[in-house]
């Protein structure tokens, strides 16, 4: 037979292996769920409640996770491509939700299935119970700037971390990070899941062990319309403009900072780090690099990749640090991250110099990873400032 006959086969069985493919595929995505208590405080049954059928409608005590061990409890079901979900978790009734480490009751947990997709939580006390509230983990001085006023958007929360030695040197000026999500940045107590970045731990040892530099970090405390906010459309941009034109002046007026673009980085994760690469990408002459933990340029309704390859950034290229893990979410956020990564190497900028790229396929979507990347990130950001 000749090559050209035998290449005619494989092309027509790869035709007909997608057609059943494309005949097959009901369109439905698998989803599991996983809810982890830590041992000490287990629980008998958990309970999804959500927004829809398969999640119970919102009843609190109709959907029960089976129960994996003491400490894990987990959930699978099916959905259609493309469906936003919403859920929360209780013990069976509304007065027992889960809440967070500072038992608050944290929003809906919304996310818009396009793949099949794991989840993890990690609860550790829920409403109207006995159950412990997690501690407070803070390390150094932080200053808090309660129900900051933020323009025409909701006033919040803002933590200003101070680096060792900040009080005995008046005359230095430090570079900024400019941090967002920053329930999750300092403090287990007040972190969605009960897991921080711990920015205050690690800072703390890499300053006094002369690793980097001193910097201060502003944490940004996220609002219930944290999606838009940090999303790639107008009220995006009237977020970002809060920070350039309220917050950033009355923290350089009330602490020592250094002003200049190369001195002030931005940071966060998913749609933080999405908010952080605007930051960078529109206002060059303010900031000068960016921290983007697996951040969300192209995914579910969100199309920065687009705005990027029809726009130009003006001014010196900065610095830029991207992680992405393979497990969970990370997974869906893979391709936007690369082919951002891809135009911005077609425009010069130079991997190991202009930015780094960090890929484990182990690592999942949340906290823990952030974590542990984070000391990477901040050393490479920081290394060539003087």
């Amino acid at each position: 037979m000749s090559r050209k006959f035998i290449f005619s086969i494989i092309f027509a069985a790869s035709v007909i292996l997608l057609l059943i493919y494309l005949l097959l595929d009901t369109g439905k995505r698998r989803v599991e769920i996983t809810v982890n208590t830590g041992i000490e405080n287990k629980v008998d049954d958990i309970f999804i409640a959500g927004s829809e059928e398969y999640l119970g409608n919102w009843d609190a005590g109709s959907v029960k996770l089976s129960r994996i061990n003491d400490s894990t409890h987990r959930i699978l079901f099916e959905t259609q491509q493309g469906k936003e979900i919403q859920f929360k978790f209780t013990r069976g009734k509304w007065e027992n939700e889960a809440c967070l480490g500072d038992n608050t009751i944290p929003q809906n947990y919304s996310i818009i299935i396009n793949a099949d997709t794991s989840l993890e939580f990690h609860i550790f006390c829920w409403k109207n119970d006995e159950q412990k509230i997690f501690p407070a983990t803070i390390t150094g001085e932080i200053r808090h700037l309660k129900d900051f006023s933020f323009g025409k958007l909701a006033p919040r929360d803002v933590l200003v971390w101070l680096p060792p030695g900040y009080e005995e040197d008046t005359s230095r000026a430090y570079p900024v990070l400019y941090m967002h999500d920053a329930q999750n940045a300092f403090n287990e107590a007040t972190s969605t899941f009960g897991i921080e970045w711990a920015i205050d731990e690690s800072l703390d040892s890499l300053i006094r062990t002369g690793i980097v530099q001193p910097i201060i970090v502003v944490g940004i405390y996220n609002s219930s319309a944290r999606r838009e906010e940090y999303g790639d459309g107008e009220k995006g941009r009237e977020y970002m403009e809060n920070v350039v034109n309220i917050l950033k002046p009355y923290i350089d007026k009330n602490f020592q900072t250094r002003r200049e673009s190369n001195y002030t980085l931005t940071g966060g994760a998913s749609q933080g780090g999405l908010i952080a690469f605007r930051l960078y990408w529109e206002f060059p002459s303010v900031f000068g690099g960016a921290l983007c933990a697996a951040p969300s340029i192209k995914v579910a309704g969100i199309d920065y990749l687009s705005y990027v390859k029809n726009s130009h950034r003006k001014g010196e290229k900065g610095k830029l640090y991207f992680s992405l893990g393979g497990r969970g979410i990370d997974h869906l956020l893979k391709d936007g991250t690369l082919k951002l990564i891809h135009e911005l190497k077609n425009r010069g900028y130079r991997a190991g110099h202009d930015f780094q790229y960090y890929y484990n396929s182990e690592d999942d979507h949340g906290e823990a990873v952030w974590a542990r990347t984070f000391p990477a990130a901040i050393k490479f950001l920081l290394e060539d400032l003087k």
